[in-house]
């Protein structure tokens, strides 16, 4: 009787351990990161490309664009089972089960990073212009890829009538 009654408050035990441990994770803090992407532009016609009223060179080209991110730092708080199970199973095994509801109390914050998908200052506008062609005006936006390849085809300017 004495063994089921330990056993029992052992288990009780282990329960409200377990229960203090189960904490949700949270926003810790949030913060903004730079994200750049590659962009690639290519064309029919050699072409000026134009960014923010700035020549940056002819087509085909390629060139870094910043911009940034959303980010929030999510904190998590994981006890002795979580993070060092092997050890956390030894203990319970050498001290005959009684190191069990000590390891389920929280103890190590675990703390991650996670995009939010949002971004600040990600759209681009560009304009070719070309010899004999109607200048164009593209605008996209960046969504955190690493590379955008376009492949642009400029239009024929129409000759005026006399």
């Amino acid at each position: 009787m004495k063994i089921l009654a330990a056993s029992l408050g052992i288990c009780l035990l282990s329960i409200i351990a377990s229960a203090c441990s189960s904490q949700a994770p949270y926003i810790a803090s949030t913060y903004q990161r730079t994200v750049t992407t590659v962009v690639e532009i290519d064309t029919d016609v050699p072409s000026q490309v134009w960014v923010a009223d700035r020549n940056i060179g002819t087509t085909p080209i390629s060139f870094p664009f910043s911009y940034q991110e959303d980010v929030n730092n999510v904190v998590r708080t994981a006890n002795y089972w979580e993070t060092n199970p092997g050890t956390a199973a030894a203990l319970s095994v050498l001290s005959f089960g009684f190191y069990v509801p000590f390891s389920l109390i929280p103890a190590e914050p675990t703390t991650e990073t996670r995009p939010t998908q949002k971004y600040v200052g990600n759209k681009l506008t560009l304009r070719l212009i070309a010899e004999g062609h109607e200048p164009l005006d593209h605008v996209f936006e960046c969504t955190g890829e690493p590379k955008i390849v376009l492949r642009l085809s400029l239009a024929r300017k129409e000759r005026e009538k006399k």
